[in-house]
């Protein structure tokens, strides 16, 4: 299934990256009981933070995706850091995390967990197959529903087919508003979707052994808590 949605890549960089799709996820607000296991998991990296243990900077996964995302004009601080950076800062600071909906809620908390960035896609607004390439002079496109946009040149991004084109719709940094996943707008209807997520990483130091199991986990955690009727997990780049 997988082969027929995303296709390889050749890049000249370390990149790896876990692909977990999921079939008929119900998007709605997280249940309590998952809500809870994020605030855990945040409070836990304030609570390190505290005791003079939870600065990750010199964090070698950290580094790693960083290093990934050096290419071009393109490097990967400020505000343009990985947004698995964000989530960590957020949780280390504040001791919580932003409830979206279960499926990003799901995209965060395995990217908080592992410390590796995460793309999350309604598949059904994408234009299959997708690949990863970098992103081209001029490219941007609009990330939050302000309507402010992201310079993509260099960037490593997913891009899909759209317009028989190659149409960039995700980056370890923002996702485009294009294929976000939302929820319904009617509060009493949940609609099926179909997602893709892309994990990213950097092979020379996130095992093959660590990402598949953060691929697993996601699958897990969308089937337990977006009731996904079928995940199926792939990597590339090793």
């Amino acid at each position: 299934m997988l082969e027929s949605i995303f296709n390889k890549f050749d890049l000249k960089i370390p990149l790896a990256v876990a692909i977990v799709y999921a079939q008929s996820v119900n998007v709605k607000d997280s249940p309590e009981e998952f809500k809870q296991m994020i605030t855990h998991l945040c409070e836990g990296i304030r609570s390190k933070n505290q005791s003079g243990d939870g600065d990750n900077n010199s964090d070698p996964s950290k580094q790693s995706i960083r290093a990934l995302l050096k290419f071009g004009k393109y490097r990967a601080t400020g505000r343009g850091k990985p947004a698995s950076e964000y989530l960590y800062n957020l949780a280390r600071e504040q001791g919580a995390i932003n409830f979206i909906n279960n499926i990003v809620d799901a995209n965060n908390f395995i990217s908080l967990k592992h410390q590796l960035p995460i793309s999350i896609f309604d598949l059904d607004q994408c234009t299959p197959p997708l690949t990863i390439r970098h992103g081209l002079l001029g490219e941007r496109y609009i990330f939050n529903q302000s309507g402010q946009d992201i310079d993509l040149q260099d960037l490593l991004l997913v891009a899909d087919s759209a317009n028989n084109s190659s149409r960039a719709i995700g980056n370890p940094i923002k996702d485009s508003m294009a294929t976000k996943v939302f929820a319904s707008q009617t509060a009493a209807t949940t609609e099926a979707k179909n997602v893709l997520g892309v994990i990213y990483a950097n092979k020379e130091v996130t095992t093959k052994t660590t990402l598949t199991e953060a691929a697993s986990e996601f699958a897990l955690t969308l089937t337990r808590f977006a009731g996904a009727t079928t995940t199926e997990t792939q990597l590339f780049g090793y």
